[in-house]
Protein backbone atom coordinates (compact mmCIF):
# COMPACT_ATOMS: atom_id res chain seq x y z
CA UNK A 1 0.00 0.00 0.00
CA UNK A 2 1.13 3.66 -0.98
CA UNK A 3 1.22 6.05 2.43
CA UNK A 4 -0.39 9.05 0.59
CA UNK A 5 1.18 12.97 1.30
CA UNK A 6 -1.19 14.84 2.24
CA UNK A 7 -1.25 19.02 1.50
CA UNK A 8 -3.25 20.62 3.59
CA UNK A 9 -3.93 24.01 1.80
CA UNK A 10 -6.97 25.26 4.57
CA UNK A 11 -5.40 28.40 5.19
CA UNK A 12 -4.44 29.27 1.94
CA UNK A 13 -7.16 27.96 -1.38
CA UNK A 14 -9.39 27.20 1.74
CA UNK A 15 -9.67 30.52 3.41
CA UNK A 16 -11.01 31.53 -0.06
CA UNK A 17 -14.35 30.66 0.35
CA UNK A 18 -16.79 33.51 0.89
CA UNK A 19 -17.30 33.92 4.76
CA UNK A 20 -13.91 31.97 6.14
CA UNK A 21 -11.27 35.09 5.67
CA UNK A 22 -10.14 35.04 8.86
CA UNK A 23 -8.50 37.37 11.35
CA UNK A 24 -5.12 37.35 12.92
CA UNK A 25 -6.26 35.71 15.59
CA UNK A 26 -8.27 33.13 14.56
CA UNK A 27 -5.97 32.53 11.41
CA UNK A 28 -3.20 31.36 14.08
CA UNK A 29 -5.69 29.37 15.94
CA UNK A 30 -7.04 27.45 12.51
CA UNK A 31 -3.08 26.75 12.06
CA UNK A 32 -2.99 25.14 15.40
CA UNK A 33 -6.16 22.82 14.13
CA UNK A 34 -4.11 21.73 11.52
CA UNK A 35 -0.48 21.50 12.81
CA UNK A 36 -3.16 18.67 15.24
CA UNK A 37 -3.85 16.55 12.20
CA UNK A 38 0.74 16.20 10.73
CA UNK A 39 -0.09 16.71 7.25
CA UNK A 40 2.90 16.17 5.47
CA UNK A 41 2.80 20.32 3.96
CA UNK A 42 0.77 22.98 5.32
CA UNK A 43 0.41 25.94 2.38
CA UNK A 44 0.39 28.87 5.18
CA UNK A 45 -0.64 31.25 2.50
CA UNK A 46 -0.06 34.05 -0.10
CA UNK A 47 2.96 36.53 1.38
CA UNK A 48 3.17 39.13 -1.81
CA UNK A 49 -0.65 39.41 -1.08
CA UNK A 50 -0.13 42.14 1.75
CA UNK A 51 2.68 42.89 4.70
CA UNK A 52 0.14 41.44 7.20
CA UNK A 53 0.42 38.33 5.29
CA UNK A 54 4.08 37.97 4.91
CA UNK A 55 4.62 38.67 8.46
CA UNK A 56 2.12 35.31 9.34
CA UNK A 57 3.84 33.32 6.92
CA UNK A 58 7.24 33.97 7.87
CA UNK A 59 6.16 33.43 11.96
CA UNK A 60 4.11 30.06 11.75
CA UNK A 61 6.90 28.65 9.01
CA UNK A 62 9.53 28.58 12.13
CA UNK A 63 6.05 27.40 14.02
CA UNK A 64 5.17 24.60 11.62
CA UNK A 65 9.03 23.49 12.18
CA UNK A 66 9.08 24.03 16.14
CA UNK A 67 5.95 21.72 16.47
CA UNK A 68 5.95 19.25 13.77
CA UNK A 69 7.28 17.24 11.18
CA UNK A 70 5.02 19.25 8.55
CA UNK A 71 6.79 21.34 5.94
CA UNK A 72 5.90 24.73 5.46
CA UNK A 73 4.79 26.03 1.94
CA UNK A 74 4.28 29.29 0.11
CA UNK A 75 1.89 30.34 -2.70
CA UNK A 76 3.47 32.81 -5.54
CA UNK A 77 2.51 33.79 -9.03
CA UNK A 78 5.57 33.41 -11.46
CA UNK A 79 6.71 36.79 -11.15
CA UNK A 80 10.20 37.87 -9.52
CA UNK A 81 8.52 40.00 -7.03
CA UNK A 82 5.74 37.26 -5.67
CA UNK A 83 8.77 34.52 -5.86
CA UNK A 84 10.99 36.85 -4.06
CA UNK A 85 8.42 37.70 -0.84
CA UNK A 86 7.48 33.87 -0.93
CA UNK A 87 10.99 32.48 -0.50
CA UNK A 88 12.22 34.90 2.09
CA UNK A 89 9.11 34.14 4.20
CA UNK A 90 10.63 30.77 4.56
CA UNK A 91 14.86 32.04 4.74
CA UNK A 92 14.97 30.77 8.63
CA UNK A 93 12.54 27.85 8.42
CA UNK A 94 13.11 26.37 4.65
CA UNK A 95 10.42 24.66 2.78
CA UNK A 96 8.79 24.86 -0.41
CA UNK A 97 7.45 27.90 -2.87
CA UNK A 98 4.57 27.09 -5.03
CA UNK A 99 4.22 28.50 -8.46
CA UNK A 100 1.05 29.09 -10.15
CA UNK A 101 1.78 27.54 -13.60
CA UNK A 102 -0.40 28.25 -16.84
CA UNK A 103 -1.78 24.40 -17.59
CA UNK A 104 -3.91 25.09 -20.12
CA UNK A 105 -4.79 26.50 -23.88
CA UNK A 106 -7.43 28.44 -22.49
CA UNK A 107 -5.59 30.47 -19.34
CA UNK A 108 -2.34 31.42 -22.06
CA UNK A 109 -4.70 32.93 -24.37
CA UNK A 110 -7.80 34.23 -22.72
CA UNK A 111 -6.14 35.25 -18.93
CA UNK A 112 -2.81 35.62 -19.56
CA UNK A 113 -2.78 36.63 -23.21
CA UNK A 114 1.22 34.97 -23.84
CA UNK A 115 2.54 32.97 -25.80
CA UNK A 116 3.74 29.20 -25.25
CA UNK A 117 7.31 29.97 -26.36
CA UNK A 118 6.82 32.88 -23.27
CA UNK A 119 5.08 30.78 -21.16
CA UNK A 120 8.08 28.42 -21.26
CA UNK A 121 10.29 31.06 -20.68
CA UNK A 122 8.59 32.41 -17.91
CA UNK A 123 7.80 29.06 -15.86
CA UNK A 124 11.78 27.88 -16.09
CA UNK A 125 13.01 31.75 -15.30
CA UNK A 126 10.50 30.96 -11.89
CA UNK A 127 11.91 27.82 -10.93
CA UNK A 128 15.14 28.40 -11.48
CA UNK A 129 14.93 32.06 -9.19
CA UNK A 130 13.30 30.02 -6.21
CA UNK A 131 15.92 27.36 -6.08
CA UNK A 132 18.68 29.91 -5.82
CA UNK A 133 16.64 30.82 -2.15
CA UNK A 134 18.82 28.37 -0.12
CA UNK A 135 16.36 25.60 2.01
CA UNK A 136 14.01 26.26 -0.51
CA UNK A 137 12.31 24.05 -3.52
CA UNK A 138 10.32 24.54 -6.07
CA UNK A 139 6.90 23.05 -6.69
CA UNK A 140 4.49 23.83 -9.98
CA UNK A 141 0.58 23.38 -9.79
CA UNK A 142 -1.01 23.98 -12.86
CA UNK A 143 -3.61 25.46 -12.93
CA UNK A 144 -6.84 24.32 -15.23
CA UNK A 145 -4.55 21.28 -16.21
CA UNK A 146 -7.85 19.35 -16.54
CA UNK A 147 -9.36 21.19 -19.23
CA UNK A 148 -6.01 21.20 -20.70
CA UNK A 149 -4.94 19.68 -24.63
CA UNK A 150 -2.41 16.88 -23.15
CA UNK A 151 0.58 17.68 -24.98
CA UNK A 152 0.49 20.93 -24.02
CA UNK A 153 0.43 20.57 -20.39
CA UNK A 154 3.20 17.80 -21.12
CA UNK A 155 5.81 20.87 -22.57
CA UNK A 156 4.82 22.86 -19.79
CA UNK A 157 5.93 20.15 -17.17
CA UNK A 158 8.85 18.90 -19.08
CA UNK A 159 9.89 22.71 -18.66
CA UNK A 160 9.23 23.00 -14.99
CA UNK A 161 11.14 19.80 -14.57
CA UNK A 162 14.56 20.69 -16.53
CA UNK A 163 14.38 23.75 -14.33
CA UNK A 164 14.49 21.87 -11.72
CA UNK A 165 10.64 21.55 -9.86
CA UNK A 166 10.66 18.55 -7.20
CA UNK A 167 6.80 18.68 -6.80
CA UNK A 168 3.92 18.54 -10.07
CA UNK A 169 0.30 18.77 -9.18
CA UNK A 170 -2.13 18.16 -12.05
CA UNK A 171 -5.31 20.95 -10.40
CA UNK A 172 -8.95 21.00 -11.24
CA UNK A 173 -9.37 24.50 -10.78
CA UNK A 174 -13.05 24.53 -12.24
CA UNK A 175 -14.27 20.97 -11.13
CA UNK A 176 -14.65 19.73 -14.48
CA UNK A 177 -12.53 16.37 -14.29
CA UNK A 178 -14.79 12.98 -13.71
CA UNK A 179 -13.27 10.26 -11.89
CA UNK A 180 -11.96 8.41 -14.96
CA UNK A 181 -10.82 11.88 -16.43
CA UNK A 182 -8.91 12.07 -13.37
CA UNK A 183 -7.28 8.17 -13.27
CA UNK A 184 -6.03 8.47 -16.90
CA UNK A 185 -4.45 11.91 -16.83
CA UNK A 186 -2.38 10.80 -13.76
CA UNK A 187 -1.56 7.32 -15.04
CA UNK A 188 -0.58 9.09 -18.45
CA UNK A 189 1.54 11.98 -16.90
CA UNK A 190 3.79 9.50 -14.78
CA UNK A 191 3.85 7.27 -17.85
CA UNK A 192 5.56 9.79 -19.65
CA UNK A 193 7.66 11.25 -17.25
CA UNK A 194 8.11 8.66 -14.27
CA UNK A 195 8.08 8.90 -10.53
CA UNK A 196 11.16 10.87 -10.50
CA UNK A 197 9.45 13.92 -8.60
CA UNK A 198 6.21 14.10 -6.23
CA UNK A 199 3.18 14.46 -8.14
CA UNK A 200 0.07 15.81 -6.74
CA UNK A 201 -3.43 16.50 -7.23
CA UNK A 202 -5.88 19.05 -6.75
CA UNK A 203 -9.50 19.17 -7.26
CA UNK A 204 -12.20 21.42 -7.31
CA UNK A 205 -16.13 20.14 -5.78
CA UNK A 206 -18.31 21.68 -8.25
CA UNK A 207 -19.53 18.83 -9.60
CA UNK A 208 -19.78 16.96 -6.45
CA UNK A 209 -16.42 14.95 -7.43
CA UNK A 210 -13.61 16.17 -5.73
CA UNK A 211 -13.49 13.42 -3.28
CA UNK A 212 -13.81 10.56 -5.92
CA UNK A 213 -11.66 12.41 -8.81
CA UNK A 214 -9.17 12.66 -5.75
CA UNK A 215 -9.02 9.10 -5.04
CA UNK A 216 -8.80 8.31 -8.70
CA UNK A 217 -5.69 10.68 -8.95
CA UNK A 218 -4.38 8.35 -6.57
CA UNK A 219 -5.05 5.22 -7.98
CA UNK A 220 -3.62 6.64 -10.88
CA UNK A 221 -0.60 7.20 -9.05
CA UNK A 222 -0.44 9.93 -7.49
CA UNK A 223 2.14 10.84 -4.25
CA UNK A 224 0.21 13.74 -2.65
CA UNK A 225 -3.17 15.01 -2.19
CA UNK A 226 -3.67 18.48 -1.81
CA UNK A 227 -7.01 19.48 0.52
CA UNK A 228 -8.64 21.06 2.77
CA UNK A 229 -10.35 20.67 5.99
CA UNK A 230 -14.26 19.96 6.04
CA UNK A 231 -13.43 20.65 2.29
CA UNK A 232 -13.48 24.60 2.17
CA UNK A 233 -13.04 26.63 -0.71
CA UNK A 234 -14.05 28.61 -3.40
CA UNK A 235 -17.33 27.77 -4.60
CA UNK A 236 -18.29 24.98 -4.17
CA UNK A 237 -15.08 23.77 -2.41
CA UNK A 238 -12.16 21.99 -2.45
CA UNK A 239 -11.31 18.12 -2.21
CA UNK A 240 -12.05 17.27 1.56
CA UNK A 241 -9.19 15.62 3.70
CA UNK A 242 -11.45 13.70 5.77
CA UNK A 243 -13.77 12.19 3.01
CA UNK A 244 -10.45 10.81 1.58
CA UNK A 245 -8.99 9.61 5.25
CA UNK A 246 -12.92 7.87 5.53
CA UNK A 247 -12.83 6.25 2.31
CA UNK A 248 -8.95 4.99 2.65
CA UNK A 249 -9.72 3.58 5.66
CA UNK A 250 -12.58 1.42 4.51
CA UNK A 251 -11.26 1.01 0.66
CA UNK A 252 -7.73 0.90 1.13
CA UNK A 253 -7.33 -1.98 -1.42
CA UNK A 254 -9.61 -0.54 -4.19
CA UNK A 255 -6.96 2.45 -3.83
CA UNK A 256 -3.73 0.37 -2.86
CA UNK A 257 -3.34 3.47 -0.42
CA UNK A 258 -3.85 4.79 3.01
CA UNK A 259 -3.38 7.88 4.64
CA UNK A 260 -1.80 7.59 8.42
CA UNK A 261 -3.67 10.05 10.54
CA UNK A 262 -5.55 10.23 13.59
CA UNK A 263 -8.91 10.56 13.06
CA UNK A 264 -10.42 12.24 16.30
CA UNK A 265 -7.76 14.61 15.67
CA UNK A 266 -9.03 15.47 12.27
CA UNK A 267 -12.54 15.45 13.28
CA UNK A 268 -11.75 17.94 16.15
CA UNK A 269 -9.83 19.99 13.22
CA UNK A 270 -12.46 20.63 11.21
CA UNK A 271 -14.99 21.25 13.96
CA UNK A 272 -12.37 24.49 15.03
CA UNK A 273 -11.79 25.22 11.74
CA UNK A 274 -15.93 25.99 10.76
CA UNK A 275 -16.03 27.69 14.99
CA UNK A 276 -13.41 30.20 14.23
CA UNK A 277 -14.91 31.17 10.99
CA UNK A 278 -18.14 30.90 13.10
CA UNK A 279 -19.91 29.21 10.69
CA UNK A 280 -21.93 25.38 10.87
CA UNK A 281 -21.36 22.42 9.61
CA UNK A 282 -23.97 21.17 7.45
CA UNK A 283 -25.44 19.14 9.40
CA UNK A 284 -25.30 16.13 6.28
CA UNK A 285 -21.66 16.71 5.91
CA UNK A 286 -20.22 13.40 5.38
CA UNK A 287 -18.26 12.43 8.44
CA UNK A 288 -18.46 15.63 10.37
CA UNK A 289 -21.95 16.53 10.04
CA UNK A 290 -24.24 16.00 13.36
CA UNK A 291 -26.87 14.11 11.85
CA UNK A 292 -24.62 11.82 9.67
CA UNK A 293 -24.58 8.65 12.45
CA UNK A 294 -28.05 9.56 13.54
CA UNK A 295 -31.13 7.25 12.19
CA UNK A 296 -34.79 8.01 12.68
CA UNK A 297 -35.89 5.30 10.61
CA UNK A 298 -37.88 2.53 11.90
CA UNK A 299 -36.27 -0.05 9.61
CA UNK A 300 -32.80 1.22 9.97
CA UNK A 301 -32.96 1.45 14.45
CA UNK A 302 -34.36 -2.08 14.14
CA UNK A 303 -31.62 -3.44 11.65
CA UNK A 304 -29.17 -1.32 14.06
CA UNK A 305 -30.13 -3.09 17.59
CA UNK A 306 -30.04 -5.99 16.12
CA UNK A 307 -26.28 -5.76 14.61
CA UNK A 308 -24.88 -2.03 13.96
CA UNK A 309 -23.57 -3.86 11.02
CA UNK A 310 -26.74 -3.82 9.52
CA UNK A 311 -27.10 -0.04 8.64
CA UNK A 312 -23.45 0.95 10.32
CA UNK A 313 -20.71 0.67 6.94
CA UNK A 314 -18.75 4.11 8.52
CA UNK A 315 -18.39 3.50 12.18
CA UNK A 316 -19.34 6.68 14.48
CA UNK A 317 -16.55 5.10 16.72
CA UNK A 318 -13.59 4.88 14.66
CA UNK A 319 -14.22 9.42 14.45
CA UNK A 320 -14.20 9.73 17.91
CA UNK A 321 -18.52 10.20 17.57
CA UNK A 322 -21.38 8.22 19.22
CA UNK A 323 -24.39 6.67 17.14
CA UNK A 324 -28.08 8.48 17.92
CA UNK A 325 -31.59 7.34 17.31
CA UNK A 326 -33.68 9.97 17.07
CA UNK A 327 -37.38 9.51 18.03
CA UNK A 328 -40.28 10.51 16.00
CA UNK A 329 -43.31 9.09 13.83
CA UNK A 330 -40.60 7.26 11.64
CA UNK A 331 -39.09 5.74 14.36
CA UNK A 332 -39.12 1.53 15.12
CA UNK A 333 -41.19 0.77 17.21
CA UNK A 334 -38.74 -1.25 19.58
CA UNK A 335 -37.16 2.21 20.60
CA UNK A 336 -40.00 3.42 22.12
CA UNK A 337 -40.69 0.47 24.38
CA UNK A 338 -36.85 0.41 25.21
CA UNK A 339 -37.40 4.26 26.06
CA UNK A 340 -40.94 3.23 27.51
Amino acid sequence: MKNIKVFDTTLRDGEQCIGFLLDHRDKWRALGAVLSVEPDYIELGYPASSEVEHAFIARAALEVRRRSRSIPVTFARLTPHDIDVAATSLQESGGVVQLLGVGSELHLTRKRRISEAVAHTELADAVRRVKRHAGVQAAVIFEDASRADPAFLKRQIAVALDAGAEMITYADTVGYCTPMDAECAMTELIAHFGHGVIWGVHFHNDLGMATANTLFGVRGGADLIQVTLGGIGERAGNCALEEVYASLLYKSKTFGAVLSLDPKKLLRACEDIFRYANKSIPTNKPIIGEHVFSTSAGIHQDGLMKDPQCYEYVEAAQFGRSRVFVSNRLSSKRLELAEG
